[in-house]
């Protein structure tokens, strides 16, 4: 089977491209907003690559290059697909425009043709076909959606490698052996980002450099998960680290200067941990306050997207479907809110700020729906999002219940939970999985270990602030300047805005800061005590309600301040840029 990527059409940049020269982009995945150029290795060939090196184009009948000078012309292939070449000659004299898409005219030889046809040549550029039919290359030569589909694999192996091993850290090692895994861990992913950072895009160097530590990142995160938990014990007492600092420094040891300053327990070593400690502790707030502002941004996203669907057409399809939606969300809302309302813990106090929290949501998303400038999807979102800050206020430091009371409870219900024939191949799998190899056995049970370190709160709070932070960085671009189509594009240093070249760095730096954020929300959920468990997964550091109750505060706040400044215009900085027919 034949695997390509079709791009439906090529748009230039402005609308009167006749007037001066101008670049001309892709607008379909896998080439959105990649340009036309020539190939760096073979200047005949045309492609589409990044801005930085985009050719300027002058478009009447002929497509002749500002740049070069040399013409696009349309080649003499057998197939149905044609190949694009760059020739200081015009051999066609056919392109014309159809609003902003570059077309074949009618008139000519090869008709009224928009399909384009992209091969990726290397790491950045892809050559350029013109489609007249169904034939395709070669396709070896194409870029396949297996290799998509490998590439969301291999990330998702990354985030599951990371999700498993750091509080594997924690719970086997103790606290500063977590730290010191995780410290370890952003570091080498910060070094990976810089040298991404500060190497040109198109550099030999950048991409080898790129593939060794790509490849060897399946041997360094075992390696220094090992490394971690070799070196480090389970914490002894409750001595912090300035404490041990002071302690090292103090006390006289018959070691050599080498030794006391970087050797093990040294005061390098105390002070990296100790710093890297305070550093996720102090940045708990930020993630926290960073979560509510980017829920927002995603809320008011949702609200700007539903009434765009809404005035496009169907609109009473969309109006029941987006209720339907609403009343399903607010529905789950008010089952888990129900439940916080019977949690045995909950004293007057944690009482009259749940009442308050709850009254301010539901007037503030009353009056968003009463005045027009809200909606009830932008409502029933908001009010879950406070409802989810109450839930996880009362239940994530819990401590975890005993094993022990399950122990003496009838392994057998009076019932069967599922029908016999069902229960029988569930007893047959069971068996089967059984008979594996032992040591395919032991990595299940490994892996098996390794989800029961982490508490379900971590998880749900670690994917929720993933999804808000990755939707905000394609929301504030797509505000601010390109409208709905920077949805699909990923931030590049390249911006010239000041905000956007920001959400680039950040982007290039994610996986570090997801390290520091899923070790912040560990930190918050692991505590020491003294028996022999050490660093354990029981109760956890409370302290972060008070931040999470000024989120909830402040998001509210943010909304109710959009709400006063807004109008009833129901295109908004989202989906002014999106067509409607």
């Amino acid at each position: 089977m034949r695997f390509f990527f079709l791009a439906a059409s090529l748009a230039s940049v402005a609308g009167m491209v006749l007037a001066k020269p101008e670049k001309i982009r892709g607008v379909t995945d896998p080439v959105y907003h990649l340009y036309l150029q020539a190939y760096p290795k073979d200047t005949s060939i045309a492609v589409l690559g990044p801005e930085s090196s985009a050719g300027f184009f002058n478009i009447a009948g002929t497509i002749q290059s500002a740049n070069s000078s040399s013409y696009l012309n349309i080649g003499g292939d057998a197939t149905s697909y044609k190949t694009l070449q760059l020739s200081n000659a015009s051999g066609t004299n056919a392109w014309g425009l159809e609003g902003d898409t570059i077309i074949t005219t009618q008139s000519s030889s090869w008709g009224r043709q928009l399909n384009f046809l992209v091969c990726q040549l290397d790491a950045s550029f892809w050559q350029l076909y013109l489609q007249t039919g169904s034939d395709a290359p070669n396709a070896s030569q194409l870029v396949a959606p297996m290799w998509w589909f490998l590439r969301i694999i291999t990330s998702a192996i990354f985030l599951l490698s990371i999700v498993l091993s750091i509080p594997v850290a924690f719970d086997v090692g103790g606290r500063d052996s977590g730290l010191a895994y995780s410290l370890a861990l952003s570091g080498f992913y910060f070094v990976y980002s810089t040298i991404a950072v500060v190497t040109p895009a198109k550099s030999r160097v950048r991409w080898a450099i790129s593939v060794i530590l790509r490849l060897s990142q399946w041997v360094v995160i075992p390696g220094l998960l090992i490394w971690a938990l070799s070196r480090f014990a389970v914490d002894a007492g409750a001595t912090n680290w300035v404490e041990r600092t002071l302690q090292s420094i103090t006390t006289s040891k018959s070691t050599s200067w080498g030794e006391w300053v970087f050797g093990e327990g040294g005061v390098i070593e105390t002070i990296t941990l100790g710093g890297w400690d305070k550093t996720l502790r102090y940045s708990s707030p930020v993630f926290q306050l960073l979560e509510g502002f980017c829920t927002l941004l995603v809320i008011q996203a949702a609200g700007q997207i539903t009434k765009w669907l809404v005035n496009r057409g169907r609109s009473d399809t969309w109006i029941i479907i987006l209720l339907v939606i609403s009343g399903s969300v607010l529905a789950s809302a008010v089952y888990f809110l129900w439940r916080v309302a019977h949690f045995p813990w909950i004293d007057n106090s944690d009482a009259i700020l749940i009442g308050v929290t709850m009254t301010s949501a539901f007037f503030l998303c009353a009056y968003g729906i009463g005045s027009g400038r809200g909606n009830p999807v932008e409502s029933s979102l908001l009010f879950a999002y406070v409802v989810l800050c109450v839930y996880q206020i009362f239940t994530d430091y819990l401590p975890s219940e005993s094993t022990e009371a399950d122990q003496h409870q009838s392994s057998q219900p009076d019932f069967p939970p599922l029908p016999p024939i069902i229960m029988a191949s569930y007893s047959t799998l069971l068996h089967m999985l059984g008979s594996l190899p032992h040591a395919v056995h032991s990595s299940l049970s490994l892996l098996y270990a390794a989800f029961q370190t982490i508490t379900p709160s971590v998880i749900i709070s670690l994917a929720f602030r993933l999804l808000v932070f990755y939707c905000a960085t394609r929301i504030i671009p797509a505000i601010r300047e390109s409208g709905a189509r920077a949805l699909m594009e990923e931030p590049t240093l390249e911006e010239s805005d000041a905000a956007n070249w920001l959400l680039g760095i950040i982007t290039y730096f994610s996986p570090s800061i997801l390290i520091a954020m899923y070790t912040s929300l560990l930190l918050q959920h692991f505590s020491t005590n003294d028996g022999p468990d050490g660093w354990t997964l029981r109760g956890g550091d409370p302290g972060g309600n008070v931040w999470r109750w000024t989120n909830v505060a402040a998001t509210m706040t943010l909304y109710a301040i959009e709400l006063y400044l807004g109008n009833e215009d129901h295109d908004g900085g989202l989906t002014n840029h999106w067509k409607m027919d």
